[in-house]
């Protein structure tokens, strides 16, 4: 006789099916945004964290750097990590310690991914495998499901009885890293940082707190105003938790300093150190503005290094480790090079004002108006306020290139990766908005809209085929889900 409820197949494939069944983040935010919904989230995380029968100090075990902001938490996070990878490399090469207390295991949490859920999760530096993943996927799955049964759910296997898509994996990155025997763990804020999922992290847990440049995002769960998405942020402070920011508007930086203050901690804002200042130390990432996200990444790994017992990154001498961790990095999609052919490809998942003004003073530096013809524009937001983002990005450029003609196509297609999965008829109507917005503000280049991102691949091909061998340039931003598409419809690695 057959159990009333057979396990699934167990494969790699039917976790991500299962996955994406789950309520992704954007839906959360639009409930949220509808029904203050803020105030039950972390009750309700701890809710579900106990059906794993976790509770907060199940990970005060774990060290974290806990990282929160609006723009470059995800390079922090990636510089951290490559950081610590140097010394690890010099701990396990020299088999020393120097009588200091040894490094163990890195892991690291962070969103969105562009091509895999598996980028997510990370460990010694690389996404966890598939047979990994799969692995402590369905451990949670399962828990979850077994939990449903007991409780006498009519479909204790569906999807109903397991918490939201970002939930999900945030308990599941904290399953894995006890798992997995991790000592350090970077962990970055999904949205916000009072009511994230992830901010069940306790005080014994914690190294160091990190907040990085502030900006308007996600207003209906954050608020409009950069005082009180500074006051969301900060949520993460901890008493007695050391915490590192960068230098803020004044009205952020004012509530950062109460908030600290009201925690019990220390507020350090972090300067640009001068290394980078002389450009004496180099970055693998590009953008000025990485120079920032530098500074303030050694300094938290400083303070972590410190509470761990390894001892302090001098503020005088950079250690080998720290110029090649930050030297040797990469981080996908964000300010990166492609070469192609004749083609510059300029991508980066801007999706803020302030991130697109960034990525303006990038590409100008990039593209001389005096002796560059223009270039090709791949813009995609499925945001509601896309057409006006669109013209930020046309101001800013403007302002930074000193120039209107600075494409000669302006493509915006959808966020589909691939022509041949465009549904029949497709919905472009954001696409068409957008486009008319870019138009209605001058913005240079003949529009054109297209369904998927291959397609306007193909478009930007045909502009550099016809003026080779002159270099063309290609910007491709807008939202990291345009990048994913991007680097997938270029031939990335796939699921």
């Amino acid at each position: 006789m057959a159990p009333p409820h057979p396990k699934p197949e167990r494969t790699y494939e039917q976790a991500l099916s299962f996955l994406n069944e789950l309520q992704s983040n954007q839906a959360v935010v639009s409930m949220v945004s509808s029904s203050n919904a803020n105030s039950l989230a972390i009750p309700e995380m701890l809710g579900w964290l106990g059906k794993l029968r976790y509770t907060a100090e199940s990970f005060n075990d774990l060290r974290v750097i806990h990282v929160a902001g609006t723009k470059g938490k995800g390079s922090v996070c990636a510089m951290l990590d490559s950081m610590m990878k140097q010394y690890l490399l010099t701990q396990n090469a020299s088999g020393a310690t120097n009588s200091r207390k040894p490094l163990g295991r890195v892991g690291v949490f962070t969103s969105p991914h562009l091509i895999t859920p598996r980028e997510r999760i990370r460990l010694d530096g690389l996404p966890i495998s598939k047979e990994l993943f799969t692995q402590r996927f369905f451990e949670v799955w399962d828990k979850f499901t077994a939990f449903a049964l007991e409780d006498g759910h009519p479909n204790p296997q569906g999807a109903e009885t397991k918490p939201g898509y970002f939930r999900f994996l945030t308990m599941m990155a904290l399953h894995t890293f006890l798992r997995e025997n991790v000592q350090t763990a970077i962990i970055e804020c999904g949205i916000g940082g009072e009511y994230d999922s992830t901010n069940i992290i306790s005080k014994e847990a914690k190294t160091a707190s990190v907040i990085t440049r502030l900006g308007i995002d996600h207003v209906g769960m954050l608020g409009d105003t950069l005082g009180e998405i500074a006051w969301n942020k900060a949520g993460i402070m901890r008493p007695g938790v050391p915490c590192f920011t960068v230098p803020q508007p004044e009205e952020a930086m004012k509530v950062l300093q109460e908030r600290a203050t009201e925690a019990g901690t220390e507020l350090t804002v972090v300067e640009r150190r001068p290394e980078l200042v002389n450009d004496k130390l180099k970055l693998g990432l590009e953008g000025d503005f990485q120079k920032d996200n530098a500074s303030l990444a050694i300094a938290a790994l400083s303070s972590h290094l410190k509470a761990i017992g390894f001892g302090a990154i001098p503020e005088d001498n950079t250690p080998p480790e720290v110029q090649r961790g930050l030297s040797e990095i990469e981080w996908p999609g964000r300010c990166q090079v492609i070469q192609e052919n004749n083609i510059e490809w300029l991508i980066d998942g801007a999706h803020t004002d302030d991130s697109l003004a960034e990525v303006a003073r990038w590409f100008a530096g990039k593209w001389d108006p005096k002796t560059d013809q223009p270039g090709v524009l791949i813009f995609n937001s499925q945001l509601r306020d896309a057409p006006r983002l669109a013209q930020k990005l046309q101001a800013s450029l403007q302002e930074t290139t000193g120039t209107r003609d600075i494409f000669s196509l302006c493509e915006f297609p959808t966020n589909i990766p691939f022509e041949k999965d465009v549904p029949e008829p497709y919905v472009d109507t954001l696409q068409r908005e957008t486009a008319a917005a870019w138009a209605e503000v001058g913005g240079s280049g003949e529009p054109a809209v297209y369904g998927s991102i291959e397609a306007a691949i193909s478009g930007a091909r045909e502009v550099a085929k016809a003026r080779h061998p002159e270099k063309v340039h290609v910007l491709v931003t807008g939202s990291l889900h345009l990048v994913g598409g991007f680097l997938k419809a270029m031939g990335a690695e796939s699921e």
